[in-house]
């Protein structure tokens, strides 16, 4: 039988990830602070935001660490393209994140964390998405970013002395006092 075409409410079902044919769906919203939330990819010269428009979609490359100030706190790097959508309105900014999970070359989800004042890697993960699920790759994460913030050492830049912020996870509604400061502030 022919599948036709998925619709997907924008910010309908915030936090939740919806299957359309070969990709994963996400949508949500954030209070709009006054400024745009940036989309940040790590190159060569470090932490080099997306130029910021109101409305945009920007895709990220297969294997390009990136990171949604306001939507997480790490760096994803995945082995599938993403697409993400903002559309900022005076009360909301509403998101989508568009993951290409179909690829043949499709195996692990990666969280990263850098020194935010020198870059330089302080710690990285990998996760096995290929055998045990995008979906579940968000939960794990929300679990790793807890425990590195749990061990203080963990977030002291080795080579400036800099503290990385409390990161947090994919989902606001489940963030705990810190996560939530820290998702304002970061």
């Amino acid at each position: 039988m022919l599948q036709l075409g998925v619709d997907i409410a924008f910010g309908a079902n915030a936090g939740a990830w919806h299957r359309a044919g070969q990709y994963l769906v996400w949508t949500g919203a954030v209070p709009t602070s006054g400024s745009i939330p940036q989309i940040l990819e790590q190159r060569d010269e470090g932490a080099v935001p997306v130029d910021p428009q109101p409305h945009m979609l920007h895709v990220v490359g297969a294997g390009t660490p990136h990171r949604l100030s306001h939507l997480f706190g790490f760096w994803r790097v995945s082995d599938g393209d993403t697409c993400i959508l903002l559309a900022q309105e005076p009360e909301l900014t509403r998101y989508g994140i568009v993951a290409v999970t179909s690829a043949p070359s499709y195996a692990k989800e990666r969280l990263r964390f850098h020194c935010p004042r020198c870059n330089v890697l302080l710690k990285a993960l990998a996760f096995d998405a290929g055998r045990l699920g995008f979906e579940r790759f968000w939960d794990e994460a929300l679990v790793e970013v807890r425990a590195f913030a749990a061990d203080p050492a963990a977030g002291v830049c080795p080579q400036c002395s800099a503290v990385h912020p409390v990161p947090y996870g994919l989902c606001a509604e489940r963030d705990n006092d810190a996560e939530a400061a820290s998702r304002r502030a970061w």
